[in-house]
Formats: C-alpha cells, sequence, structure tokens
C-alpha cells in the first residue's frame, strides 16, 4: 500500500510541476513586445493595435492625433505627452501620432 501512494504522490508532483510550466508559458505570451513592435524614429501616425510606448529618444504622444480605445477617457482637449526616454507609456490606441523616436508595442 505504501508503494502505490508513493506512486501517486510522484504522479501528483509531475502533474503540478507540468500545469506550473504551462501557466508560466501563457503568462510570457502576454510580456511586452510578444507580438511585435513597431520602431518609430520619425514624425507619423501609425496605425494598429497597441498596448504600449516606450520613449528612446525625445518621444512624444500626438493626443490630437491619435486614435484611442473607448475605454481610454479624458483625452479632449489635453496636451501632448512626453515619454522621457527609458520610460513605457501604456495606452489603448488603433492609431498613434508620434514624434522622436519610440517603440510601439502591439496588443
Amino acid at each position: 500500500m505504501g508503494g502505490s501512494l508513493i506512486a501517486k504522490n510522484i504522479h501528483q508532483k509531475i502533474e503540478d510541476k507540468v500545469d506550473y510550466n504551462v501557466n508560466i508559458s501563457d503568462k510570457t505570451e502576454t510580456g511586452l513586445g510578444f507580438k511585435g513592435a513597431h520602431w518609430v524614429t520619425t514624425t507619423t501616425s501609425t496605425t494598429g493595435k497597441f498596448y504600449a510606448v516606450q520613449g528612446i529618444d525625445a518621444g512624444t504622444i500626438d493626443v490630437s492625433g491619435s486614435t484611442f480605445d473607448s475605454s481610454m477617457t479624458g483625452f479632449t482637449g489635453a496636451t501632448d505627452i512626453v515619454i522621457p526616454n527609458g520610460s513605457i507609456i501604456y495606452v489603448q490606441a488603433t492609431v498613434l501620432a508620434t514624434t522622436g523616436k519610440v517603440i510601439l508595442y502591439n496588443k
């Protein structure tokens, strides 16, 4: 009887380990940049589904030229958003008008 209990415990530990690895895989798939990104170095509007913008060199989001998801409110009449170099601004947008050098991360 003790042997089957040990085998059952080992089997459960293996299942737990496999489940743990699957969960890690699922979580890393949504990491920053996993679904691609756009490197932007000029003043332009870029269309896509974005969730983050990283400032690289004098990056700015032109709020009036961008289209934000309906979950993002309060942008009417807002000023442009200056992104400090290396900082990441999280947004939900389908069009991002930017200046400077930025990385736009796909949603």
